[in-house]
């Protein structure tokens, strides 16, 4: 860290020490303290009927399809690889997606009730659609920890990877063939993924940032959009799911931010934590990740200092109500009232704790 940014930064909180005086047992009480308020911050539960719970499950047998579809020699190996991975525990029954909070699958499930596709959905096609959004759920997850470097990589998980690819692939070709221009649909959201996902540029604020995720959870939006264009061709509903789905997407990626800030910090991963904080204390962020001794535990506690007594973390969680007030309302309109009713029940507790 420069000696010029140092003073600023100790001047932004007013610190009067010098900066070869760590105070360490501080440190580490700020730390502490502030993990704390971090772990406050969840989404209330989801109230799952039976049958939703039963249309669940047919996205945990998915991956147990695609074990099966693997070459013998590395299906149990791919199998217990995911059970692990997906902090599922040795068991019987394996859930896959316990750490995927209901919307992220249950949207498939609103989607394809008799009351909302008036038979415009057949049995066929809801099963392809759970098969694609399945795949679709479990490679982006893939490709987020492989590329941060959290999962090595191996020959096992590049089949496993490969597998799953091919598996969604085919099961979008089937479903995008009965809608007009389908085909060139699917191709648009994949561009939009890739092109979001490989962008070099470094967004500005927390405004871009959202719109930016937008475009990187394109994966996860299309089998819904799909759906919902078979729906109710012609009309705005696919638009509306889309909105929906994506504020649903930013809330949840907003809240992990709030959830991983320390260990975004330790990275110099730059967030919507990060992009909320005053210019001086990203430079604090940014020069965390290469400091060391006494330079990296003061530039810890400035930063923990500022995110502790500071209104940083009661904004972001407003901004997750509201992303969330919106997808219930958009799906309210539309009909889906049960899905709304999820959405609503997300916000509950980061409701009350933000008006305390």
């Amino acid at each position: 860290m420069g000696p010029g940014k140092g003073g600023t930064a100790n001047a932004l909180i007013g610190f009067d020490t010098p900066a070869c005086t760590v105070d360490v047992r501080m440190r580490i009480g700020l730390s502490q303290a502030l993990s704390l308020d971090w772990k406050c911050a969840h989404f209330g539960p989801v109230s799952l009927s039976c049958r939703e719970k039963a249309f669940y499950f047919r996205f945990n047998r998915e991956i147990l399809t695609l074990c099966r579809s693997m070459p013998n020699s590395v299906q149990t190996r791919a199998l217990l690889f995911l059970m692990e991975y997906l902090e599922t525990g040795v068991c019987k029954d394996p859930d896959f997606f316990a750490q995927y909070h209901p919307p992220a699958w249950s949207i498939l499930y609103w989607l394809t009730r008799k009351d909302i596709h008036h038979g415009n959905l057949s049995d066929h096609h809801v099963r392809t659609a759970v098969t694609a959004h399945t795949m679709a759920m479990l490679l982006h997850l893939l490709d987020d920890h492989m590329n941060d470097g959290e999962l090595p990589a191996s020959h096992l998980l590049l089949v496993i990877r490969s597998q799953a690819w091919v598996i969604m692939q085919s099961a979008l070709k089937r479903l995008s063939s009965n809608i007009p221009s389908g085909t060139e649909r699917v191709q648009a959201f994949l561009n939009e993924y890739y092109r979001s996902i490989c962008s070099p540029e470094r967004v500005p604020d927390v405004h871009r940032y959202c719109v930016l995720f937008r475009s990187q959870m394109a994966t996860w939006t299309m089998v819904p959009c799909l759906l919902a264009s078979m729906i109710r061709p012609k009309t705005d509903f696919a638009d509306a799911v889309r909105k929906a789905y994506e504020s649903f997407g930013i809330a949840w990626r907003l809240l992990d931010d709030i959830q991983d800030a320390e260990k975004d910090m330790e990275k110099g991963a730059r967030t919507s934590v990060y992009l909320s904080l005053p210019e001086e204390l990203k430079r604090c962020w940014d020069e965390l990740g290469t400091s060391s001794g006494k330079t990296r535990a003061r530039l810890e506690r400035i930063l923990f200092k500022h995110i502790a007594e500071g209104e940083l973390i009661d904004g972001l969680k407003s901004r997750v109500c509201e992303e969330l007030e919106m997808a219930a309302s958009i799906t309210d309109s539309k009909g889906m009232r049960g899905l709304s009713e999820e959405f609503t029940s997300l916000a509950l507790p980061l409701g009350s704790e933000s008006r305390r």
